[in-house]
């Protein structure tokens, strides 16, 4: 029923990726903000690790919650799935 073994095709984790580069893109528009209207003695290098950081963990935890609705309304659907 699970297909663990996609996890081991390149592809999957190249499309892993391209979407973690996609999110830090939409990010990059807080940066600039902050680059806007800082102080010029603003520690930036530390802004930009910290929005780094909270994007991360905000797409981890948006897919963990994504995926799990999503597996959960797979699991109940399946037998009304495959029998049409």
């Amino acid at each position: 029923m699970f297909q663990v073994e996609k996890l081991l095709e390149p592809t999957v984790w190249l499309d892993a990726a391209t979407q973690v580069f996609y999110s830090f893109g939409l990010a990059f528009g807080s940066l600039i903000a902050f680059g806007s209207y800082n102080q010029p003695k603003n520690n930036c290098v530390r802004d930009v690790v910290l929005v780094s950081i909270a994007n991360a963990c905000t797409a981890i935890y948006a897919s963990v919650v994504i995926f799990s609705i999503l597996g959960f309304k797979a699991m109940t659907n399946v037998e009304k799935c495959i029998h049409g």
